[in-house]
């Protein structure tokens, strides 16, 4: 059986892992979790690999990859295409690393902006080849579970729900929430990329599963590949 490469992006929601000959998984990053890895490692007959992790990963689960060769990316030390000039490199998260790395991938920019959309929405600013950071704020889900969780009265609503052609203005509390929840992203972001074109005339762009919902709003962007950080890992060992 020949042996495979693997690249897995453990996110807070779900993770997501690509072989090196394209198979893709994507599952909850819950209990299951390593049991889950487990299968498809033995399935794969893996032997070398590459993970970036936002949650904390159980004792037993990293040592089973490092006995099949697959290790963090700061673990690695694999030399960037570009320097991290981020003050607290410790607590940089590994995802917007390699999401940051897999834009660079696409064409090789000196300077460029990536926006991941998940559970949070990352902001990532490569200058020059030199990361220096960016920002984070919260996602659709934290955003609509917030309104819900501080309030008595505010429903908890979800982003699946909606077609998204929402008005400005709601005419009821239901689409008054969906109104700012989708509004509030989508200038947020807007504004990031306006602000970033007019500095550096250089590209951003978008990694997220809601593209759907963005794609037809949001303006002078690239939407990217959804799984950008999988990409990332998998330049780092080409």
């Amino acid at each position: 059986m020949n042996n495979h490469t693997i690249y897995i992006d453990f996110g807070n929601t779900s993770t997501k892992l690509l072989l090196d000959n394209e198979d893709f998984y994507s599952f909850p990053s819950d209990s299951s979790l390593f049991e889950n890895i487990v299968d498809i490692i033995n399935k794969y007959n893996v032997n070398k690999g590459l993970y970036a992790s936002v949650i904390s990963l159980t004792a037993d689960l990293i040592l089973f990859l490092q006995e099949h060769n697959v290790f963090s990316l700061k673990q690695a030390n694999l030399d960037l295409p570009f320097s991290l000039e981020y003050e607290s490199i410790d607590t940089l998260g590994e995802d917007r690393i390699a999401a940051a790395i897999g834009a660079f991938s696409l064409n090789n920019d000196e300077t460029f902006l990536t926006i991941q959309i998940g559970t949070a929405i990352t902001y990532d600013y490569v200058i020059n080849k030199k990361y220096l950071g960016g920002a984070i704020s919260p996602g659709f889900a934290i955003r609509y579970l917030s309104l819900h969780n501080f309030t008595q009265k505010l429903p908890l609503l979800r982003v699946e729900n909606q077609n998204f052609n929402i008005n400005m203005i709601g005419k009821n509390t239901i689409e008054s929430i969906h109104s700012g929840v989708y509004w509030g992203v989508l200038h947020e972001i807007q504004a990031r990329i306006d602000d970033f074109i007019n500095k550096y005339q250089s590209p951003a762009y978008i990694s997220t599963s809601f593209k759907q919902y963005l794609d037809k709003k949001l303006k002078n962007c690239n939407f990217a590949n959804q799984n950008l950080a999988l990409l990332g890992l998998k330049f780092l060992l080409k």
